[in-house]
């Protein structure tokens, strides 16, 4: 394949190595000359569409612009006028002949001038069943659906591979928001597609991805896709099948995990940390002697100190954060729009984690007669009372002698009434039984908190009001944005100009021309210096910590940071650039709670609290995990109240 000129984006680095050939084009370009060849015109078009889109090289004068504008006005003329002297009879020969990667624009050209009389259905119906993938290019304009809709429902009935185009046009999330739209005919009615993707989990070769996308399909997506039980049943199936051999071969895929041990060695410390060299494998050593030595709430507060539940920022440590999403299997893999990333390696890995320790340490406890549960009772009931003046109703934590299964279903509602009881106390300063009883449920996630401007979240911008905070999250701090990739420093990957700047003398100079627009803008914005040696400095270290901050956990904390610092944040706060709430949990720790216990948000929440006290628990027995699931996320619950009712408190005498 030639490396003719393709344009893609103002923001892709294809753009700076073909200018000089889009100059070159444009300034020999003569309207008299005939178009002979197909893929000339298709490049000419994607010539015009670097004008069009405001792609222009620094040393380009306005009277340059000037003249390219008006010749791209002339190309396209001339890209009409060949188009619309092709017919039906020679388009499949002249399809055959297209470069690959100029196939879809074929369809985009046909599409914008309306060229309607060129293809007939037997062309379209000829061009799809011999070139594989044509389809894709073609759904992606809703003209060509509209106009062409009877062929194109006959190649959907007919091929179920089409499955994976339905599941990505309603099901799949688009997870870098890049994804072209994809029309599907109106015309093929959801009984069709149905039968479509049932005979795709039949077919000899379906995708594990697409079949595990499958049971995502929820009462929400009914206008556009629909699945029987029995359907999704068998795409659970054929899916555990291929997963399962894919598999089996250890050495397949990437090996993680954790340990963890609970030594009865005298004289180690509290806990060590021991990584493997080989693996991405984390051995977890705890004393006994240790964690025997503690008492009453200490062993509560061991979740803190010894499992670090919670990070330096007072926020649950293991919720799923997009920028720890980082493996290939995260980037690669796919979910559905309404799917909770449960499948993540970075979420896996420290939530099973999380679980691990809190089994190993109920474990032990009980076999030296203490139970968890009292303690939490403890907790709740006195040194919350004792510490902050906060005067829950009494705790009932499960009998010890229950089953499991009577154990969850005694716990989960007492969960529910600790967030319903600290959502009175914010209202009316107490809680008062008789006015609880009249109180209406809250969910967990609904719950407010008493600290003002808590949470520090971005605001999504849109193409008409664009947020510039987006653009410098991403140039400071993504491993995508290509700044940290400069002389000398090229081969030390520090994978964010953050962290170069951190740790390195940066010079100016040392970038290349297609960089240095991105940096010229960083600095005309005021979030980079460029000293008098030519190097660059974070113009204000502390904004950019926060920045930091919000760009690792999705959620900053107002009150963490300094006066200066708040006062920025309150600058954006105005600009619309952030957005302040006031719960007890911040969004990714919503999240968890809803993945945990509801299905309300998450097409594949574990939903305990909906299975379990509605008469429907996993068949497969597993309550122990549930409880301790359970257990884990209690805890948490309450360390958000305190912490709540501790900054509460503080900011009072503020």
């Amino acid at each position: 394949m030639s490396d003719r000129i393709t344009y893609f984006s103002n923001q892709d680095l294809s753009l700076w190595h073909y200018l000089p050939r889009v100059e070159s084009i444009l300034r020999n370009f003569d309207s008299s000359n005939t178009i002979s060849d197909i893929n000339d015109a298709i490049e000419l078009y994607h010539i015009t569409l670097f004008i069009d889109n405001g792609a222009r090289a620094n040393s380009w004068s306005e009277g340059d612009i000037t003249d390219f504008e008006q010749k791209t006005a002339a190309i396209k003329r001339c890209v009409y006028q060949y188009f619309s002297q092709l017919h039906p009879d020679n388009i499949v020969e002249l399809y055959a002949q297209i470069e690959f990667n100029y196939q879809e624009t074929f369809w985009e050209i046909i599409n914008k001038f309306k060229l309607w009389s060129i293809v007939d259905d037997d062309t379209i119906t000829n061009i799809l069943n011999t070139h594989e993938g044509s389809i894709r290019y073609f759904l992606h304009h809703q003209g060509l659906v509209e106009k062409y809709e009877v062929p194109i429902i006959q190649y959907f009935k007919s091929h179920p591979q089409t499955a994976e185009i339905l599941l990505s046009a309603f099901i799949e999330e688009d997870k870098f928001g890049s994804r072209k739209p994809i029309y599907i005919p109106k015309g093929l009615t959801i009984d069709e597609r149905e039968q479509i993707i049932s005979n795709y989990i039949d077919s000899t070769d379906p995708n594990l991805n697409y079949l595990q996308l499958i049971p995502q399909i929820t009462k929400e997506d009914k206008a556009n896709l629909r699945v029987s039980p029995k359907v999704r049943l068998k795409a659970e199936k054929i899916a555990a099948k291929i997963s399962n051999e894919f598999f089996k071969d250890k050495n397949t895929g990437l090996q993680y995990g954790f340990s963890i041990q609970i030594s009865k060695e005298n004289g180690i410390p509290p806990v060590q940390i021991r990584p493997s060299r080989s693996s991405l494998h984390i051995e977890y050593v705890y004393s006994e002697e240790y964690i025997l030595s503690c008492s009453g709430i200490q062993h509560i507060e061991n979740f803190l100190n010894l499992f670090g539940f919670f990070d330096s920022h007072d926020l649950i440590s293991f919720v799923f954060h997009k920028s720890d999403a980082t493996s290939l299997f995260d980037i690669l893999g796919m979910r559905a729009k309404n799917e909770f990333p449960s499948g993540s390696v970075s979420f896996k890995m420290i939530f099973q984690t999380a679980l691990g320790q809190t089994a190993a340490y109920m474990q032990t406890l009980e076999k030296n007669g203490i139970y968890i549960e009292d303690i939490i009772k403890t907790f709740y009931n006195e040194t919350l009372k004792n510490e902050y003046g906060y005067k829950g109703l009494s705790l009932n934590v499960p009998g010890h002698d229950l089953s499991w299964l009577e154990k969850v279903r005694a716990l989960i509602p007492e969960i529910e009434s600790i967030v319903r009881q600290y959502n009175l106390y914010l209202a009316e300063g107490e809680i008062d039984p008789e006015v609880l009883e009249l109180t209406d449920a809250i969910k967990i996630t609904d719950c407010g908190s008493m600290i003002p401007n808590k949470y520090i979240y971005l605001t999504i911008g849109t193409t008409r009001k664009p947020n510039i905070l987006q653009r410098v999250l991403r140039d400071f701090f993504s491993d995508q944005s290509m700044l940290d990739y400069v002389e000398p420093y090229k081969k030390k990957r520090y994978n964010s100009l953050y962290q170069l700047l951190l740790k390195e003398i940066v010079l100016y100079d040392n970038y290349e021309l297609y960089q240095k627009s991105e940096i010229d803008w960083l600095i005309n914005n005021h979030y980079l210096s460029k000293r008098d040696d030519g190097a660059l400095t974070m113009s204000n270290p502390k904004l950019m910590g926060m920045l930091y901050d919000l760009y690792k956990c999705d959620v900053c904390l107002y009150w963490n940071y300094d006066a200066d610092t708040r006062l920025i944040i309150d600058d954006y706060l105005n600009k619309d650039y952030l957005y302040a709430e006031s719960t007890l949990l911040s969004h990714p720790e919503q999240d968890l709670f809803s993945f945990v216990f509801n299905n309300e948000r998450f097409s594949n929440a574990l939903a305990y609290r909906n299975k379990y006290l509605h008469g429907n628990p996993p068949t497969d027995a597993k309550h122990y995990n549930v409880y301790v699931i359970s257990i884990m996320m209690l805890i948490c619950l309450l360390f958000k109240i305190e912490h709540d009712l501790q900054v509460g408190q503080d900011l009072k005498s503020y």
